[in-house]
């Protein structure tokens, strides 16, 4: 098992965005999770983004917390478990404030609900007669975790490797295409056509599907903004060193070293 521990990628500012997605999702839970269970059935049914009605464009009862596709960003906030939650949020954590960074507080908002759609909509069309509500942002993390690669491939991030039933656990750097690849990755390295869906995590969970892993890429557009992002961080990072190049034959020139020609 694989479970990254830190990135070594620091960041220049505070990741405000990122913060306030994990607090909306943890205070989503535990609201959720105080409720009764019929409340918690009803709250899942009527947040959750349920295939059949996104395909069909119809509102099963409940109604929905909000007219369609409303259910799709709602669905986005509530989890089966803590072990959903905990898992999700970690990663967004730890590598969403980098392409926060990169993109701006605005745009990264932007493309998170944007991958996180795109998420949906590719589960509700690979399963449309299903009426068990989706939840989770699985698929907006997953789209956030495909930026970081696409923008930072070669960071290296100090990876928890466990082999069960064997000793000692490895700590290792390990290249972000690398470690992110295989949770984005399905069986045997390809990428999955259809995201999985799988219980709830916890057996006192509502019952409900929790969104896989996205949709396996990042959308035509956001891929656009992430690759110009990467191109102003290259072109920041060479007008850096030139500058430092630059100031340091200036200082040469200004202060020749003893013994040099005249």
């Amino acid at each position: 098992m694989l479970f990254p521990i830190r990135d070594h990628n620091p960041r220049t500012r505070f990741p405000a965005v990122t913060l306030l997605l994990v607090a909306a999702n943890v205070v989503a839970w535990l609201y959720l999770w105080q409720l009764d269970q019929a409340s918690q059935q009803w709250l899942v049914l009527a947040a959750g983004a349920i295939p059949y009605e996104i395909v069909h464009h119809v509102d099963l009862p409940p109604r929905d917390l909000f007219p369609l596709p409303g259910s799709i960003w709602t669905s986005m906030f509530l989890h089966g478990g803590w072990l959903h939650l905990i898992g999700n949020m970690w990663f967004l954590w730890l590598f969403g404030d980098n392409v926060e960074e990169a993109l701006g507080s605005v745009r990264y908002l932007i493309f998170y609900f944007l991958v996180g759609t795109v998420g949906a909509l590719a589960q509700s069309y690979a399963m449309p007669s299903s009426t068990a509500p989706m939840i989770g942002a699985s698929g907006a993390v997953a789209g956030a975790l495909g930026g970081y690669v696409m923008l930072y491939p070669r960071a290296r991030i100090d990876t928890l490797i466990t082999i069960p039933f064997l000793w000692p656990v490895v700590l290792r750097a390990v290249p972000a295409a690398e470690q992110l690849g295989r949770r984005l990755d399905g069986p045997r390295g390809r990428v999955p056509r259809r995201p999985r869906v799988g219980a709830p995590p916890c057996p006192d969970a509502p019952a409900a599907a929790v969104e896989g892993g996205g949709a396996g890429g990042v959308p035509a557009a956001a891929r656009q903004t992430l690759l110009k992002a990467r191109q102003v961080r290259r072109s920041r990072t060479d007008l850096t060193a030139t500058g430092s190049r630059a100031r340091s034959r200036a200082v040469r020139r200004a202060f020749p070293a003893p013994g040099a020609a005249d």
